[in-house]
């Protein structure tokens, strides 16, 4: 692969490589190993997935501080899937840079999920190696930024009302209640705006596009807010 193409990529993830083997080794499919003086990248992918592991689980961890275990788990296996590592190698027009052999390019292998998922995590061992933890982290925070602002409630990756429910249930054996307090709009575009309480206290609002949605939004501004923990017994 010739310098401007790889200086291209650079460009499209922010890094310039110390060691630009290291890149064009994260290129490499294995039906090119015969063909390149570079191994594959099959080694490297094997780093790349327990370092994006380790990153998507950090961030998580940081930014959704009422998840459960359960609910980290889901979410990063959402963003860490193939089509989700594959949507994002296509973001920054991966596949015009993966070094295939001659069979495996000519049967469209650089346009398979599994292909640009693998060469996706073989980038970020490469940039790990050559630039460390913090510069990997910063790639791929910005990769896969649009599929973690997908992160929402249609996605059922925040089943919040289960979440506070099961919190509530197990400090007060009691059971929140959800009200629809307005809904606005045409019957195409209704906006409902929901709110969660405990008795007589008020523990969160929320709008949505649907009654489920702005309850699921209510039951997260309770889990944010965290106000049903210090509730007084006659509440």
């Amino acid at each position: 692969m010739d310098r401007d193409s790889l200086s291209l990529l650079e460009q499209k993830i922010g890094v310039t490589f110390q060691n630009s083997d290291l890149l064009v080794k994260a290129l490499t499919h294995r039906s090119a190993e015969s063909d390149n003086t570079f191994a594959s990248n099959e080694r490297l992918e094997f780093l790349g997935d327990a370092i994006l592991g380790f990153v998507i689980g950090e961030y998580l961890f940081d930014k959704f501080p009422h998840y459960m275990e359960g609910e980290l788990a889901k979410s990063r296996a959402y963003l860490v899937c193939e089509q989700r590592l594959a949507d994002a190698a296509r973001s920054i027009a991966l596949e015009s840079f993966v070094i295939l052999g001659v069979s495996e390019d000519a049967a469209g292998g650089r346009y398979r999920k599994s292909t640009l998922s693998d060469a996706l995590e073989a980038l970020v061992a490469a940039v790990y190696l050559d630039q460390g933890l913090d510069q990997a982290r910063a790639v791929i925070i910005r990769l896969l930024e649009e599929a973690i602002d997908s992160l929402s409630l249609d996605l059922d990756l925040g089943d919040y009302k289960s979440t506070l429910q099961e919190q509530i249930q197990a400090k007060y054996k009691l059971t929140p209640k959800y009200h629809i307090l307005s809904e606005s709009g045409k019957d195409h575009d209704k906006t409902f705006v929901a709110q969660v309480s405990l008795h007589n206290c008020v523990l969160g609002e929320g709008i949505g596009r649907s009654k489920r949605e702005a309850e699921q939004t209510a039951a997260r501004s309770a889990l944010e807010n965290r106000n049903y923990l210090n509730l007084s017994a006659s509440s």
